[in-house]
């Protein structure tokens, strides 16, 4: 059996502890435990088919139900299906950082992994080289080059179908310009994308020490079926959440009261190594959502997961935030980001609430809005490779292929996918018809835009043509036009479609 409720150890007062430091190191302890744990689940579900889930593929799967970065999921997965017992031991009771273990060989004898578990225990461990900028200095663009950068920035996504970061579409258009070649850019853009490949090897391999986890969401047991991992998956998820709030509060009050001081410690970084040994991108995330909650105290009693939490906090005010609660838990997570991104790119809140509250109020299921599918204005542009705007300027003169017919529709829609938890906006997108007649020859298609909605191959061919979801257009009462989408267990009605 399953506890879905969180762990009496991430609930408890840091009053009832004997100190708040020992109450920082034993929360910290059960972080790894609990991420190894949802790596095991992970590793389970990576080898299922999640298309009679509704899910198109991993990534629109992860970033609803997990939130980490897929380069961290994949390293996590390696790393519990690896067999390094002894790694493991360590990691899972915080004797080496997650960051630290994934560095280890994927196949290692014990007596070479007692030496490895040695020197990583002492530090010893060489930092992973980072690779040259290929630049020994930047320049500050101007406003024109900026436009110019922002908008090629876009066009590498869309030539991608992948939604990389500013820095990664900074190399990669670099990397194009050097190259020189944009017949072969544009062709592989269109080309179809490769079958998803499955994972080989074993899912989520039994352990032969105890698993410090067991004692916060009860003993591992392989799962049966996905219905099975999906409940693995909200037990673990309850128990993050519950103990990364815990420490984001004491966090907090350990910088508010400068309670390191008084134990010895020059500074929190070196505190906070010392005690909990976390990263510091890890305690910044923890800094803010301690931040967050002291800011917004709603957020805490919220039934929301931290990545919701995260995301509304960006945004909401004291007499807002109830209104970004009741979005939250209705929307999906790729709506909301892109929600948020709106209002930090100058949106009204207000306007946009009610927009989703008007939506929320005529139907009981999740919820969308077409209108945060626009293009958010461009933001100024920091300090770039001296060469990046001479690359931005040649990629936006590469013509795309124009879009005829009924494929007009994908230009229409900005070749976004119109799936509100997919979202992919790709130059080999599919045009989808709403109203499809049976019988082809005896009744004609509908070609007009109307009938027409851009959607992604995944959700093409994996959802909706393999049964799993349908889409249709439809009126709402007090919402207007809107796309409704089915999905196993769930509907979600986008407003204004």
């Amino acid at each position: 059996m399953v506890r879905v409720g969180v762990p009496r150890l991430l609930t408890t007062t840091w009053a009832e502890r004997d100190t708040i430091q020992a109450r920082l190191h034993a929360l910290a302890a059960a972080s790894s435990a609990l991420d190894l744990r949802l790596a095991r689940v992970l590793a389970w579900l990576r080898v299922q088919d999640l298309a009679p889930l509704g899910y198109p593929g991993w990534l629109s799967f992860t970033r609803e139900h997990v939130g980490w970065g897929e380069a961290w999921i994949r390293s996590l997965i390696r790393l519990v299906r690896s067999g390094l017992g002894q790694i493991l031991r360590a990691a899972s009771e915080g004797r080496i950082s997650l960051t630290v273990a994934v560095t280890a060989p994927s196949t290692c004898a014990p007596e070479a992994q007692a030496q490895w578990l040695a020197a990583a225990e002492a530090g010893a461990q060489p930092a992973r080289p980072r690779r040259p900028s290929g630049a020994s200095s930047t320049v500050a663009p101007g406003e024109a080059d900026s436009l110019a950068i922002w908008h090629a920035r876009h066009r590498v996504r869309l030539l991608e179908g992948l939604p990389v970061t500013d820095r990664e579409a900074d190399n990669r258009m670099l990397a194009w310009w050097r190259t020189g070649q944009p017949e072969d850019l544009v062709a592989r853009a269109l080309a179809p994308a490769p079958p998803p490949r499955s994972a080989p090897g074993d899912s989520a391999p039994e352990w032969e020490f105890a698993d410090p986890a067991d004692v916060l969401v009860g003993r591992w047991r392989t799962p049966s079926d996905v219905e099975g991992a999906m409940a693995l998956l909200a037990g673990v998820q309850a128990a993050r959440r519950g103990r990364a709030i815990e420490l984001g509060r004491l966090y907090e009050r350990v910088v508010r009261g400068g309670l390191h001081r008084s134990w010895g410690f020059r500074d929190v970084e070196s505190f906070c190594q010392a005690t909990m040994g976390l990263s510091a991108r890890s305690l910044q995330r923890h800094r803010e959502l301690g931040r967050t909650l002291r800011r917004l105290p709603a957020l805490a009693h919220a039934r929301l997961s931290l990545q919701r939490v995260a995301v509304i906090g960006r945004v909401a005010v004291e007499h807002d935030v109830e209104r970004w609660v009741a979005v939250a838990g209705r929307t999906p997570v790729a709506e909301l980001e892109r929600a948020v991104e709106q209002v930090e790119a100058g949106a009204d809140p207000g306007a946009l609430l009610e927009a989703y509250e008007q939506v929320m109020a005529a139907t009981t299921q999740t919820v969308g809005l077409a209108a945060v599918q626009a293009p958010v204005p461009p933001r100024p542009t920091d300090r770039v490779h001296p060469d990046l705007p001479e690359a931005a300027r040649w990629l936006l003169a590469i013509q795309l292929p124009p879009q005829r017919g009924f494929g007009r529709v994908k230009e229409r829609d900005r070749f976004v996918c119109a799936n509100p938890e997919c979202r992919r906006r790709a130059l080999r997108n599919h045009a989808h018809h709403l109203r499809f007649p049976r019988h082809l020859r005896r009744a004609g298609v509908d070609d007009t835009l109307e009938n027409g909605a851009c959607v992604c191959p995944s959700c093409h061919l994996r959802l909706i043509h393999a049964g799993h979801a349908r889409v249709e257009r439809g009126v709402v009462d007090g919402v207007g036009p809107a796309l409704i989408w089915t999905f196993p267990g769930r509907v979600v009605t986008v407003g204004g479609a």
